[in-house]
């Protein structure tokens, strides 16, 4: 499906109820990022939340330490990087109604998520660690080896 056949059919489907939630996840330098503003701005702002996992992602500290790896790190591909509890209670907290501060970052400020709006998607690589039954729809994003490793 093209990309813009894909952004219409999702409007549609938000626009008439039948998607209050979509998850958008995937390889990294996959395009989600982008996949996920160019549907947000094509949505009615007073409608729709856009939530950014990124920040869900733990940094700057050693979960796991192996002993026959010392000089490894966990990454972002790993669940355990990423702290899943608080993304789905903010989720949750959006499905119901409630509204959220979302994590400040060095790259983006914090802002208030309404939870009056009907729609929110929910975008980056924890949507693909979260219970699916979070979402009315995901969509996974895939890149070959070669394409994310020159898009990092």
């Amino acid at each position: 499906m093209k990309r813009k056949d894909l952004i219409d059919q999702l409007i549609s489907e938000m626009e008439t109820g039948k998607v209050r939630t979509l998850g958008i996840y995937g390889h990294g330098a996959s395009g989600k990022s982008t996949f996920a503003q160019e549907l947000y701005q094509a949505l009615d702002s007073t409608t729709v939340n856009l939530l950014e996992t990124d920040p869900y992602i733990t940094s700057d500290r050693h979960l796991v330490v192996p002993k026959q790896a010392l000089d490894q790190k966990v990454t972002a591909c790993l669940p355990v990087a990423h702290e899943l509890a608080s993304l789905q209670r903010d989720i949750l907290a959006l499905q119901r109604g409630m509204d959220i501060l979302t994590i400040e970052e060095p790259w983006k400020a914090s802002e208030v998520l309404s939870g009056a709006k009907s729609i929110l998607i929910v975008e980056g690589m924890s949507v693909g660690f979260l219970p699916k039954e979070l979402f009315d729809k995901t969509i996974c994003f895939y890149t070959d080896e070669e394409t994310e490793l020159k898009r990092r």
